[in-house]
């Protein structure tokens, strides 16, 4: 069985965020946090074999993608946040394959990862979510 703790995912430099002091801000933050706290977690459920679409690791990393640029001071960090999405679908497109190789996942759930992947390039290259 293929297993890597989130903590094993590619060392990913956190993008630099704006200074917010007001309640908006820390809502925005609050939220950044529960949805990485949330994709981390269940990453490693669906790395150990628990019963998990790729489908929700997307959302949950797509919903810490826009925390994330709704909080990046500049270009420069709205860059790395799009990078660091792109590492995570990499990752979730690595365990289905090897899920699906040792017979624990559909296809359907390597080519989602496929998807998500190649998504998550093209939003890189547009500097942008569409």
């Amino acid at each position: 069985m293929y297993r890597l703790a989130s903590a094993d995912l590619p060392d990913q430099k956190k993008p630099p965020l704006l200074k917010v002091g007001d309640a908006e801000g820390a809502l925005k933050k609050t939220m950044l946090e529960e949805a990485r706290k949330v994709f981390e977690l269940r990453l490693t459920r669906y790395q150990n074999g628990g019963a998990l679409e790729v489908e929700t690791l997307y959302q949950w990393s797509s919903r810490w993608l826009e925390a994330e640029l709704d909080l990046a001071a500049d270009a420069t960090g709205k860059t790395a946040t799009l990078k660091a999405h792109l590492e995570r679908m990499k990752e979730v497109e690595k365990s289905a394959v090897a899920r699906m190789k040792a017979g624990q996942g559909p296809e359907s759930d390597a080519a989602a990862g496929r998807y998500y992947r190649t998504q998550a390039e093209v939003w890189l290259v547009h500097g942008h979510v569409r």
